[in-house]
């Protein structure tokens, strides 16, 4: 029993150092990123906060944490990449919380858990970059969805 649970524990830290490697060293598509962090330093650089010459299908708050970004460590992607990485981190650990929840079985839960750091990990299912909207948004998801798990 114990060989199984040291097993599970070494694919687990694999996962999320593979996670915060992947996270960290390879970034595909830093074009879109590249325009949300313009939008977000020229808003630093000019009083005009809403920049009416620029329009891009993000919600809003997306050039905020690019405004704040830009604001705080200059033209940078470093911060947002550990910060995505560490919303990915937590939104796993709300997945774990939700199949713990839903299942009392801790090897089930913890597998849910690598497998969502396994697929977040691979560019090709993850958009190519780490720094999106869709990274938050999957965070809000999965808090609304065990919250809902919880409340019953």
């Amino acid at each position: 029993m114990k060989n199984y649970k040291l097993l599970f524990f070494a694919i687990f830290a694999f996962s999320l150092v593979y996670l915060i490697f992947v996270g960290i060293f390879f970034q595909f598509d830093l074009e879109d990123n590249s325009l949300w962090h313009y939008i977000g330093w020229s808003w630093t650089q000019s009083d005009d906060i809403l920049l009416k010459q620029f329009a891009d299908n993000k919600p809003f708050g997306i050039y905020f944490l690019y405004f704040f970004s830009a604001k705080l460590f200059g033209i940078n992607f470093f911060p947002l990449i550990i910060l995505s990485i560490l919303i990915k981190i937590t939104t796993g650990y709300v997945i774990y919380l939700s199949l713990r929840e839903l299942e009392q079985n801790k090897i089930l839960s913890l597998t849910g858990l690598i497998i969502f750091y396994l697929f977040s990990s691979w560019p090709e299912l993850d958009s190519g970059s780490i720094i999106f909207t869709e990274t938050i948004v999957n965070l809000f998801f999965t808090l609304a969805c065990y919250s809902i798990i919880k409340s019953k």
